[in-house]
């Protein structure tokens, strides 16, 4: 199955950076100073659907039900018809961190959910990175699926970044599953319209408190590079 960790086209965008398709034709983030690659979004529910059409032979069938769930806490939306209000409804949530885990091999072997350790540098590294909108183009090329382009169009439409972190959603997205020693917090900071109450995702965890699923749970991927990866300098 096809990795963002696999050698690839890579697509250069005007900070020097390297994105990668994973084998939804969704773009993922080459990180050199962490070796890390990382999920440019959090899970969608377009790619949540895809694994539930096609799930690999060894996995465990979450069928109509199991999604209906999810639904009823967040609710679908067409990547088309994406406005800023209801955003947070392109994305998958209500997971629990066992679901993320195993949604996170559909995209390699090497991929996982970050430890809070890892997500804080990955927020720090990217709002340092600017952010403009000559770097939609490099989305419209291939090797990226068309629904995604779209995406990032919409996301852009809703809401123009400054840098790459805001584009990326680490904050106003949703709360991300990530691992922390030999438990799960979220990290995160949704908007309150979706989520009331979050906090400094740079110094506090969410943890917790309550049994059952939760609206506001996503998962962002990551796949470490045992490789040094350095920064594509062939572009301003």
């Amino acid at each position: 199955m096809p990795s963002p960790s696999e050698p690839s086209a890579p697509v250069s965008g005007s900070s020097g950076l390297t994105l990668r398709a994973d084998c939804d034709g969704f773009p993922w983030l080459e990180l050199p100073p962490l070796r890390l690659q990382v999920a440019l979004w959090p899970l969608t529910k377009y790619q949540l659907e895809r694994y539930l059409a096609d799930p690999p032979p060894d996995s465990p069938v979450y069928g109509d039900e199991w999604y209906e769930a999810l639904l009823r806490l967040n609710e679908r939306v067409s990547v088309d018809r994406l406005t800023l209000e209801q955003r947070e409804r392109a994305f998958a949530t209500g997971l629990e961190p066992d679901e993320a885990l195993l949604l996170a091999k559909r995209f390699g072997p090497s991929c996982d959910l970050p430890t809070v350790s890892e997500w804080r540098a990955i927020e720090r590294l990217v709002n340092q990175l600017p952010f403009d909108a000559r770097q939609l183009g490099c989305l419209r090329a291939k090797p990226f699926a068309p629904v995604a382009a779209r995406l990032a169009a919409r996301l852009w439409h809703c809401e123009p970044a400054t840098h790459w972190g805001q584009f990326m959603l680490l904050r106003g997205g949703v709360i991300e599953w990530v691992c922390d020693r030999n438990s799960f917090v979220g990290l995160g900071k949704p908007r309150p319209v979706f989520v009331a109450n979050t906090l400094d995702p740079q110094r506090q965890e969410f943890r917790r408190t309550i049994t059952g699923r939760i609206r506001g749970m996503g998962a962002r991927f990551i796949c470490r590079v045992r490789t040094t990866i350095t920064w594509d300098d062939q572009l301003p």
